[in-house]
């Protein structure tokens, strides 16, 4: 009897740290609202320039369930090998590093004049740093840069602390679901064109 109401004591405190990981959220929503208010004032994300910031926070709301989706996907992966992950923390360590996001598309607006992208924006920022890629695999696979790949170290680090895994196994297993990734949407954009291509 004790040592099951000492199991749900920890577990009520570990739920209780689980939930305090919220208060980191106000920082990337921030960051991701400030950043997509930017490109539609810009224009960059609408069909005319000046268009209502406040529809940032749509991408915002994207941003959130895009996070949620990745922390519910790796969750179900742990958990077929028989390890847990605690949803809320994986959510808010998702949106803190896909700051990086707004970051890159901040340094692909510096100096963009018309000119060829520098050798420092291509090696941070991949293909994107060069214009539109015309080509689904090319579209998809045109964030692969310095930043792309610091996100996916510091995901692999955190899913390696929480779920007791080796750093190298981590680190394959976020690797492999990028790859996998954008290798579906490569596909599914190559259709699309080819589809209004004809």
């Amino acid at each position: 009897m004790d040592r099951a109401a000492g199991r749900i004591g920890t577990k009520g405190a570990g739920d209780a740290r689980a939930w305090r990981w919220l208060l980191a959220l106000p920082l990337p929503v921030l960051a991701w609202h400030t950043s997509l208010a930017h490109e539609l004032a810009a224009g960059t994300l609408a069909s005319a320039p000046g268009a209502d910031p406040a529809a940032a926070w749509v991408g915002v709301a994207a941003a959130i369930a895009s996070a949620s989706a990745e922390a519910g996907f790796y969750g179900m992966l742990l958990a077929a090998c028989g390890r847990r992950l605690p949803f809320v923390p994986a959510m808010t360590v998702i949106l803190l590093i896909s700051m990086l996001e707004p970051a890159s598309t901040w340094i692909a607006s510096l100096g963009s004049g018309g000119a060829a992208a520098p050798l420092w924006k291509l090696l941070l920022l991949g293909a994107r740093a060069a214009g539109p890629s015309h080509g689904g695999f090319a579209a998809a696979f045109r964030s692969l840069g310095i930043l792309a790949i610091a996100r996916m170290l510091l995901w692999a680090r955190a899913l390696a602390a929480w779920s007791g895994a080796s750093g190298r196994a981590s680190l394959a297993l976020v690797a492999a679901a990028w790859l996998v990734s954008h290798l579906a949407l490569g596909g599914l954009l190559a259709l699309l064109w080819g589809r209004s291509a004809t």
